[in-house]
């Protein structure tokens, strides 16, 4: 394994990351068009979460859905306006799982949990969804600097 592996590049020093998983559930069918909208609006949600607590940039928030016939994917570079739905449509369905990942810039790791885990309740409240916790996971961006000296 190279050294450079395990040593992290000081220009990458404040570069974290959170990512988690979880089965959503509703009383009601989730057709495709709402599970959009409910995306797009956690994109926002997270990205400004992560800048009300300090974030200086956001690196890239993404979001896979998943449900028995369909799969949608999410993502932002932070921007309200650029948020990006994309994916295969399904038959409505009762429960989704969405697995999420946080890359932020300039926020620590516990800032950036707790700005995704606080919007995505906040935007599943809003949404009548409720969440069964399967995964969370808060990650250290590890970069190298392959360049040779």
């Amino acid at each position: 394994m190279s050294k450079h592996v395990n040593t992290r590049n000081p220009l990458h020093a404040e570069i974290n990351a959170y990512s988690c998983a979880v089965i959503l559930s509703s009383e009601n069918l989730i057709h495709d068009a709402d599970l959009r909208k409910y995306a797009a609006k956690l994109m926002t949600s997270i990205s400004d979460e992560c800048m009300k607590r300090g974030a200086r940039d956001v690196g890239h928030i993404k979001a896979y859905i998943e449900y028995d016939t369909g799969f949608l994917f999410a993502d932002t570079l932070g921007d309200p306006s650029d948020v990006t739905i994309e994916g295969r449509s399904g038959s409505p369905s009762y429960s989704f799982r969405i697995v999420i990942n946080s890359v932020i810039y300039g926020l620590d790791e516990d800032g950036i949990k707790n700005a995704t885990e606080g919007a995505l309740q906040k935007v599943s409240e809003s949404s009548g969804i409720i969440s069964v916790h399967e995964t969370k996971k808060t990650t250290p961006i590890q970069v190298s600097d392959r360049r040779t000296k």
